[in-house]
């Protein structure tokens, strides 16, 4: 389960790489456990369903469990998956977080998470300029999809997943989880 403590900025930006996730939400480190191997699972095969697509068009680059500056340094996410449009990609310094909210954040969901602060991170992810929001739900094979425009649709599985930010791309719901 993931743990919150309060904290300086300065506090956090001195954290030790532990090998645990640790976003930062306005003075209130958040402590997530490692990920299991279904949920790497989920995630390796998002990406490897997507790479070729973005090798090919140089529409943008994938960006694993990166740390996003949503309000300033006040606010770090680090979702799961997240997509950045080129321009932005090559315009980051390698030694910097991105500046807002990457243009799609995939959030994969854990027995660690907690509800209420997964609501928050997708209100966030938005509000700061996520496009879409993705939110797989591995126990009941589900991906919530949640846009801009404040629309929300539930794949289940037999669905095929697609997006807007990927031109001619799709993947079954299923291949998610296989």
């Amino acid at each position: 389960m993931a743990t919150r403590t309060l904290m300086t900025l300065e506090e956090y930006l001195a954290l030790p790489n532990d090998g645990w996730r640790h976003e930062y939400d306005r003075g209130v480190l958040i402590k997530m456990p490692p990920a299991k191997h279904g949920h790497g699972k989920i995630i390796s095969n998002l990406i490897a369903s997507l790479d070729p697509l973005l090798r090919q068009t140089g529409l943008g680059r994938l960006y694993g469990q990166e740390g996003f500056a949503l309000d300033g340094p006040d606010l770090i996410r680090i979702p799961d998956v997240a997509f950045v449009r080129m321009d932005r990609a090559q315009s980051t310094p390698d030694d910097e977080w991105f500046t807002g909210s990457p243009d799609l954040a995939v959030e994969v969901v854990s027995p660690s998470n907690d509800p209420e602060d997964l609501a928050e991170k997708i209100e966030q992810y938005l509000e700061f300029g996520s496009h879409e929001v993705w939110i797989v739900y591995p126990r009941n094979r589900q991906v919530h999809i949640y846009s801009s425009g404040d629309v929300r649709r539930v794949l289940r599985p037999g669905d095929t997943l697609e997006s807007s930010l990927f031109p001619g791309w799709r993947i079954a719901v299923d291949d998610l989880f296989t």
